[in-house]
């Protein structure tokens, strides 16, 4: 059983290439996939070890993760979207997910408006999107091109 240790941590977290105020949201979601497998396949081995899965899921979030950041999303909305895009839910479900996931009415609004405003810039796609993203059960941007 190889055990989890801040230097692989680190070195993937190098590998990603990513600004350094990801590192904390990285090392969160490594150390937290970690103990879940520890807790759910304690007994690993060396050739698929928790410790180099939950570094590989973690690789895997950030991918998804970083981009939602830096678009203006808030922690949860980046959070549940990379989290189901890690799960291979498609994306307009991942995104459906991210914008349930968030309480309060007005960040959701505020969420979805970044969300489309990353999408396009035409005021009727945006307006169009917006009604057709909790409106159907398919894909909200598939939709809206269709219209």
């Amino acid at each position: 059983m190889k055990q989890l240790t801040d230097n692989m941590i680190k070195n993937a977290f190098d590998e990603l290439a990513v600004d350094n105020k990801y590192f904390d949201k990285f090392k969160e979601v490594v150390e937290r996939s970690y103990s879940e497998l520890q807790r759910d396949c304690p007994n690993d081995d060396e050739d698929e070890s928790n410790a180099d899965v939950s570094i590989r899921f973690s690789i895997e979030f950030m991918k998804y993760y970083v981009p939602e950041k830096k678009k203006g999303h808030c922690d949860s909305w980046a959070d549940t979207y990379a989290r189901n895009r890690c799960c291979q839910i498609v994306e307009y479900i991942s995104y459906r997910e991210a914008y349930d996931a968030i309480v309060e009415k007005e960040d959701r609004e505020k969420e979805l408006d970044i969300h489309v405003a990353s999408m396009s810039t035409d005021p009727l796609f945006k307006k169009r999107y917006k009604y057709l993203s909790t409106k159907i059960d398919g894909d909200p941007k598939e939709a809206t091109e269709n219209y």
